[in-house]
């Protein structure tokens, strides 16, 4: 969707990294998944790379699709860009019922999952042993259908890829023991925490350990999307008509943390245009968006201890 004059300013002001979505290198099987006609992707990349832009490029696995062979097709044509293409995030297709006149998608089984990581890693090898990076990453999503081990941190070299979901994870347990071990005991008895289906797991594993060291309940609440639709597990997708329906009746404690993911860039709004006040005053407790991070939560449960926070009434 890029104009000629676009690329003429992205090159002469080197607006650098850019992050794309490819999704395929078939230009054919591109222009189906994105419904339209789209022009042919890597003469532009060469364009771009070797007018000294890096870029940092994804794909969006859609089974039947641009898997199996297309998506070993995509990975080794991005990789001969390699550095100038620093990186590639495969990540899940996620899939939300609002879906009219879009073509016949499904989500990953588990064992394609599985498959789909050991096409990475096969990749993973064959990059590190004649570049010295493993170039292309799988999304912790994957991992979780797949029911395989995350791997550690180091794993995920520079964590390029972390805000498609690429060693979040990872990072999350690296950050979990370094605020366990800083914690203190808190005056507080029960906050509820919120969070999407995929990462609940993870984040009541941390939630029992706090627990023990700050002497708070925690909650770890899974909240399903109703809005987007059940298939559709991540916390970022959370809405606060989500919110509303399957926490009204819980007893929620002193408090709610959310993750600052789930609010509009820069704004006090939830996804569908709900304000955190608004949602503090229909469930009477104060609401705090918060890092989402183990230091986040910390800083959350130590704002709900200092003291009172206001809670907006209805």
């Amino acid at each position: 969707n890029l104009r000629e004059e676009d690329y003429q300013r992205i090159i002469a002001q080197q607006l650098s990294p850019l992050y794309i979505s490819v999704h395929a290198t078939d230009d054919q099987l591109r222009s189906r998944l994105l419904g339209c006609e789209t022009p042919p992707i890597l003469p532009l990349l060469k364009r771009l790379t070797a007018a000294g832009i890096e870029l940092h490029c994804q794909i969006v696995v859609c089974p039947g699709w641009n898997d199996g062979a297309e998506l070993d097709r995509s990975i080794r044509e991005l990789g001969e860009f390699y550095p100038q293409i620093a990186s590639l995030a495969v990540v899940p297709v996620g899939l939300t019922r609002h879906r009219q006149n879009l073509p016949e998608l499904r989500k990953l089984t588990s064992t394609e999952s599985q498959h789909v990581l050991y096409q990475i890693e096969q990749h993973q090898q064959r990059f590190l042993d004649s570049k010295g990076g493993r170039f292309v990453f799988a999304a912790d999503e994957i991992y979780l259908q797949a029911g395989v081990e995350i791997p550690d941190l180091s794993f995920y070299e520079d964590l390029n890829q972390l805000e498609n979901g690429v060693g979040m994870i990872a990072q999350f347990r690296q950050q979990m023991a370094e605020v366990l071990l800083e914690v203190e005991p808190l005056e507080l008895e029960r906050v509820t925490l919120v969070t999407g289906e995929s990462f609940a797991p993870v984040l009541r594993d941390f939630a029992e350990r706090l627990a023990i060291r700050s002497g708070v309940e925690l909650l770890v609440t899974p909240v399903a999307k109703s809005f987007f639709g059940l298939d559709v597990t991540v916390t970022g997708l959370l809405t606060g008509s989500d919110l509303l329906q399957q926490l009204a009746e819980l007893e929620l404690g002193q408090g709610v943390l959310l993750p600052d993911v789930m609010l509009k860039a820069g704004e006090q709004l939830l996804l569908d245009d709900v304000e955190l006040d608004a949602l503090s005053c229909k469930l009477g407790v104060p609401v705090l968006a918060v890092e989402a991070s183990p230091w986040g939560i910390l800083d959350g449960l130590e704002e709900l201890a200092d003291g009172p926070v206001d809670v907006i009434h209805c």
